[in-house]
C-alpha cells in the first residue's frame, strides 16, 4: 500500500525531514523551520536520526531515504498487531481478546499516520503497548516477582519511550505511584527500591540528551523544546480544538507556526529557538488568565476529541469510538478490588489518563492520541471477547 500510496503534494522538508537534511550535512540537530534558524529540540531525535542515517546510504537522495524510513514504520506497525495476542495472554486477559485486538491493529484505516515516516508514531505505540503491559505484569502478584536490576532495566526501556516522546513521562510516574499504593493498583506493592530503580534507569536515557539540548538552546527543556509553541497555537482568539481545523484555517497554523510563515521563522532565527518558544508560553498562559471561558470551552472540547475522536473519514471516527466504548466498558467491568484483570485494567486505564492530561491544553488529532491505541485496542479486544461470550446464553435460551 505504501507502495501503491505516493506522497503527493507531502514534503519531505517538515520539521523532522529538515533536522534530518541538517544532520546528514553535518550541520547537527538543527533547522527545523526550512531554514537557518539555528539549534533545535522541536522534534524528538530518533527519527530524524534514521532518515539522516538512510539519506547519507542513499547518497543524498531524500526521496529514496523517505520510502525507506516508510518500510520501516511498516515493519514496526506490522510488529506491534503481531505481538498484541502475546501481550494479551501474558497480561492475563486471554489470547483469544489480543487476537481480537491484533486484527484490529491490523486494519489499515491510518496508513498516513502509520506509515509516513517522518513521525515517530509508529516507534512510540510499539514502545508504550510494550512498557506499560510489561509495567503491569510485573506488578502481577499471578507473575514471579522482579529485582531491583529488572526493574533498573525497564527503566532504561522508559527511558527510551521518553526519549521518542516526553509525554511518555507522566505515564511513567502515575504507573509508579499507583504501583507503590496497594490500594490503587490492587497488585503486588512496588517497593520504593524498584521505584526509584525504574526512574533512575529512565533519566540515565533521556536527560543527557535533555542536558545537552538545553545547553545548546539556552533554555531549560524535556526532549523537546516546542510546548510553547504548541500551547500559543492551541490557545488563541482564532485557535479550534481541532488540529485540522488550525491548518484548514489560515488564522491560526499559517499565521503563527514558523515552518508556514516565514516572518516567524526570522524570530526564530534572530531569538534562538529556546527564548521564542519561551515568549510563546508566556503569551499562551496569558491569554489563557485573560480568557478563562475560552479557555475552559476549547479544554472541553479536546477532551471530548481525545476519548471521541473525529477523524477525516467517518469510518474512522466510528472505529475510534467503538474503540473507545468497548475498552472503556471493560476498564469499568475489571477494574474493580478481586477481579482478576483488576492489574491490567487499572495500570492501562492509568496509564490513558495520565497520557491524556496534558493533550486537553494543546489542540487534539487523532496522531497525538495514537501512542495509546494499543492499550485501547487490548482492552476493547477483551471487552469485545466479553460481549461474545456473554451472547452465547442468551442465543441458547432463545433457540
Amino acid at each position: 500500500m505504501v507502495l501503491l500510496d505516493p506522497q503527493g503534494d507531502e514534503k519531505f522538508f517538515d520539521e523532522p525531514g529538515s533536522v534530518a537534511y541538517s544532520l546528514s550535512r553535518g550541520e547537527g540537530f538543527a533547522n527545523p523551520y526550512g531554514g537557518p534558524t539555528g539549534p533545535t529540540a522541536h522534534v524528538a531525535p530518533f527519527t530524524p536520526l534514521l532518515l539522516a542515517l538512510f539519506i547519507k546510504v542513499f547518497g543524498g537522495n531524500t526521496d529514496t531515504a523517505w520510502l525507506a524510513s516508510r518500510l520501516v514504520a511498516c515493519a514496526i506497525i506490522s510488529l506491534h498487531a503481531a505481538l498484541l495476542p502475546l501481550i494479551a495472554e501474558r497480561a492475563g486477559i486471554g489470547r483469544r481478546a489480543g487476537v481480537v485486538a491484533g486484527a484490529l491493529a491490523a486494519i489499515p484505516l491510518f496508513l498516513w499516520l502509520e506509515t509516513n515516516g517522518r513521525f515517530e508514531t509508529p516507534y512510540v505505540v510499539l514502545a508504550t503497548t510494550l512498557l506499560v503491559s510489561l509495567t503491569a505484569v510485573w506488578l502481577d502478584p499471578k507473575h514471579s516477582r522482579r529485582d531491583t536490576r529488572d526493574w533498573a532495566l525497564l527503566g532504561l526501556g522508559w527511558g527510551v519511550g521518553v526519549l521518542l516522546t516526553p509525554t511518555l513521562l507522566p505515564v511513567l510516574l502515575a504507573l509508579l505511584v499507583v504501583g507503590a499504593l496497594p490500594s490503587l493498583s490492587a497488585g503486588r506493592r512496588l517497593t520504593i527500591t524498584h521505584g526509584v530503580a525504574a526512574l533512575v534507569g529512565a533519566m540515565l536515557v533521556f536527560v543527557p540528551y535533555s542536558v545537552e539540548r538545553s545547553l545548546a538552546l539556552r533554555a531549560p527543556l524535556l526532549v523537546r523544546s516546542n510546548f510553547g509553541l504548541e500551547l500559543f497555537i492551541s490557545n488563541n482568539d482564532a485557535a479550534h480544538p481541532r488540529f485540522l481545523d488550525n491548518m484548514a484555517d489560515s488564522a491560526v497554523m499559517h499565521r503563527y507556526h514558523p515552518l508556514l510563515r516565514r516572518s516567524e521563522a526570522i524570530k526564530v532565527m534572530n531569538m534562538g529557538e529556546g527564548a521564542y518558544h519561551a515568549m510563546l508560553r508566556r503569551q499562551a498562559v496569558d491569554w489563557i488568565a485573560d480568557h478563562p471561558g475560552a479557555f475552559l470551552r476549547l479544554t472541553s472540547a479536546r477532551f471530548v476529541q481525545f476519548w471521541l475522536p473525529t477523524a477525516n473519514h467517518p469510518v474512522k471516527t466510528v472505529f475510534l469510538a467503538l474503540l473507545t466504548v468497548f475498552g472503556i466498558g471493560w476498564f469499568g467491568r475489571h477494574v474493580r478490588r478481586g477481579d482478576p484483570h483488576v492489574v491490567a485494567a487499572r495500570l492501562w486505564l492509568t496509564a490513558i489518563v495520565a497520557f491524556s492530561l496534558l493533550h486537553y491544553a494543546i489542540q487534539a488529532d487523532i496522531r497525538y492520541r495514537y501512542p495509546v491505541q494499543g492499550l485501547f485496542l487490548l482492552a476493547a479486544g477483551a471487552g469485545l471477547v466479553d460481549f461474545a461470550r456473554r451472547l452465547r446464553p442468551a442465543r441458547a435460551q432463545a433457540r
